[in-house]
């Protein structure tokens, strides 16, 4: 379903709900429309946009952690791309792998670097 097809259905949906509420407070007992009920309809209304608000937080900061780590992720894609093909090859001398190993992990502390400052 598109964006707007569910914003019609809110829209439907939330009138539709105004309009049964305006019918019904004519078949409402009297007591049931006095100012502690009203109080109470107020606080359980407050409840639930301070929920939604929390769950509407919680989405968003999910949605930005995963954009944070992706760049953590794309570096780390060459390196076990690396590790599979040092896995293949015979071993290598001491100093060629030493180098190796300088570069992976100049590579880890460059994105652990530009994660901290971005």
């Amino acid at each position: 379903m598109s964006g707007s097809v569910v914003g019609i259905i809110v829209l439907a949906c939330t009138f539709g709900g105004a309009l049964i509420g305006l019918f019904l407070r004519k078949a409402l007992p009297g007591h049931h429309l006095d100012s502690d009920s009203r109080d109470t309809i107020k606080v359980s209304i407050g409840l639930i946009a301070t929920m939604t608000a929390l769950l509407l937080g919680l989405v968003f900061a999910g949605a930005a952690c995963a954009v944070i780590r992706l760049p953590t992720f794309l570096v780390s894609l060459p390196l076990v791309g690396l590790a599979g093909a040092i896995a293949v090859r015979p071993p290598a001398p001491k100093r060629v792998r030493a180098i190796g190993v300088a570069l992976v992990i100049a590579s880890v502390a460059s994105a652990a670097l530009a994660l901290a400052i971005g």
